[in-house]
């Protein structure tokens, strides 16, 4: 666990030393380093490229989707529970609830994400929640799909999904017909 940071000298932060609990809450206004802690702390290393070394970046030298998958991909990997865990705690279920993460992602790296997603759930991950508009999240995941709809003036309800249309499923979506 990480309990102190310490930077001396990096963008508004001088002589700076943070102490870190079980739980932190860096609060305060824009611009004055809270971020800025963190990007300059977290160092991201990447398998070998084609010249078979690994390459490591600090969070702040990241664009926003490679921090995206950062932290995608960390709270996949974080919530698998440790099977040698003595700590009952360890061993929770738990619910993995994510709200349009496909934000800030290419293509190319939703798919292997989504994968790694729907292996892990039900298995590892006891059970996962994905709210997405994504066509790539939608069509990989349409077997367990939940449509919402709601009419105007009306309340929410839930709809069964059926495509007879031979469509995939997003364009169905896109299309506005009823699933």
């Amino acid at each position: 666990m990480l309990t102190r940071i310490h930077i001396d000298n990096y963008k508004c932060l001088t002589n700076f030393d943070l102490r870190l609990d079980n739980l932190t809450l860096p609060a305060g206004a824009n611009g004055c380093g809270k971020s800025a802690v963190f990007y300059r702390e977290l160092l991201a290393t990447f398998s070998p490229g084609d010249d078979g070394g690994f390459h490591s970046y600090t969070f702040d030298q990241l664009s926003d989707g490679q921090r995206a998958l950062v932290v995608l991909y960390s709270l996949l990997f974080a919530t698998v529970p440790d099977p040698g865990s003595s700590d009952p705690s360890g061993n929770a279920p738990r619910t993995l609830s994510f709200d349009e993460p496909d934000n800030y992602v290419t293509l190319p790296e939703l798919q292997p994400w989504l994968a790694e997603l729907e292996d892990g759930a039900g298995d590892t991950l006891p059970q996962v929640v994905l709210i997405s508009h994504h066509p790539e999240a939608i069509d990989f995941l349409a077997h367990n799909t939940v449509w919402l709809a709601r009419e105007p003036e009306s309340h929410t309800r839930i709809i069964e999904p059926r495509n007879d249309t031979g469509l995939r499923m997003s364009e169905v979506y896109a299309r506005g017909w009823a699933p």
